[in-house]
């Protein structure tokens, strides 16, 4: 397509920032749900749930982030990519989950979600290269993390609801602000649509 490196960068810059909400919301909704929703007991599991949020986030992030290897002749690279991961993972686990429980397997989760994000980037760069090592992308990663921060260290219900609603807002401003993103007008709307 014309401009398609152009347009997957913009495409992957609005799904990037729609993870960041949707990460920051999911990490300050879910304590406050625990506590005033749940028994007392279920509160030990909320150690857990920043680093199961971050699996996640990087596994939808490896998902944004290959379309250079799936735009090359067959879909071999990301078949081997994929299963070096997984194999990976599953030494880690044999090899931590032993020592660490469940942290260890959440350590060995994210390095092989992070192997794969970085090998997806990496030779993606030349056909779909995307900005996710930027500072703009770095500061609203940052802005995302201060919301999350904040909202663990208060147990006031209040705060934690103006957290939720706010964290939002913050991290669209922050990207409009950057240029990571750009709002599209109704007039810009109404243009595109006449032009297609």
């Amino acid at each position: 397509q014309v401009d398609g490196i152009t347009r997957n960068a913009k495409v992957w810059a609005m799904g990037f920032v729609i993870l960041m909400i949707g990460a920051s919301t999911t990490a300050l909704t879910m304590p406050l749900f625990v506590r005033v929703g749940l028994p007392p007991a279920y509160s030990g599991a909320l150690t857990f749930l920043p680093w199961l949020i971050m699996a996640s986030l990087m596994n939808e992030l490896v998902s944004l982030s290959s379309a250079g290897a799936f735009k090359r002749e067959s879909g071999y690279e990301v078949l081997a990519v994929n299963s070096l991961a997984a194999r990976g993972a599953l030494m880690g686990y044999v090899v931590l989950i032993p020592l660490f429980g469940i942290s260890g397997a959440i350590a060995a989760t994210l390095a092989a979600h992070t192997m794969r994000l970085t090998i997806f980037v990496f030779r993606s760069r030349a056909i779909a290269p995307v900005p996710l090592v930027s500072p703009a992308s770095a500061i609203i990663a940052l802005t995302s993390l201060v919301f999350v921060l904040i909202g663990q260290n208060t147990l006031d219900p209040a705060i934690q609801v103006l957290l939720i609603l706010a964290s939002p807002v913050a991290i669209l401003i922050t990207a409009c602000l950057t240029g990571f993103v750009a709002i599209p007008y109704p007039s810009r709307i109404t243009a595109s649509a006449a032009q297609s």
